[in-house]
This record gives structure tokens, sequence and C-alpha cells, in this order.
């Protein structure tokens, strides 16, 4: 098997009834954010948190949405400082489409 590269680029996806629209990072992009995050203890033991991460991914990589209501079912006006408010299950799975994971390859678009 040979090593695919990922494909750069935005993909819009639906997640929880809201669609998203998300860069793909490149792996210098995730690797800074990871750098940030990542912290050594006294016993040289790598500790990092996976919500600040994927917290972190989302802010980087989240371009837009459409769907994404308050608690008063009003439609919320995609902004970067609303990130932060999104479910955690919803902040993982832009995490995870952002570094390039669960792609399916017709759902991508440049």
């Amino acid at each position: 098997m040979s090593v695919i590269l990922r494909k750069l680029g935005n993909v819009e996806r639906e997640i929880d009834g809201s669609t998203f629209i998300i860069r793909i990072l490149d792996a210098e992009e995730e690797a800074k954010i990871q750098d940030e995050l990542f912290q050594v203890n006294e016993d040289n033991k790598i500790k990092v948190s996976m919500s600040s991460t994927s917290l972190a991914l989302a802010m980087k990589a989240l371009i837009g949405w459409k769907g994404v209501m308050d608690a008063d079912g009003n439609e919320v006006e995609f902004h970067k400082s609303k990130i932060k408010v999104l479910p955690n299950s919803v902040l993982t799975k832009i995490g995870e489409i952002a570094k390039g994971e669960q792609l399916p390859a017709e759902e991508e678009k440049n």
C-alpha cells in the first residue's frame, strides 16, 4: 500500500443536523497546534487535553456553518468567537475532519 497525501481544501460536513465548512489543515499547522498543547510533567510523561486539542483545531479550521441554533431555536450566524460554545462532541468531529480523517472522497470540495 502506498502513502496517500491528505487533500487540502475545504469540505462541507453535516454533524448532528448542522452543516460545517471545515478547512483541512496541513501537517505543519496541525503540529503547531499540538506543540502548543502538549505538556511534559516532572516524570517526563506527556500530557495533553483532548478537549483543548479539539477546540484549537476547530478554531483554526472551522470557516463557516449553517443550521447551528441557540437554546431558543434561533439560527446563529457564524463567528469565530462562537466556536467555543459548540458541544465537545461536535468539536471532536470537526478536529478529526480538519486533520483529514473520516473524509469520504465524495464530500471533498476545493
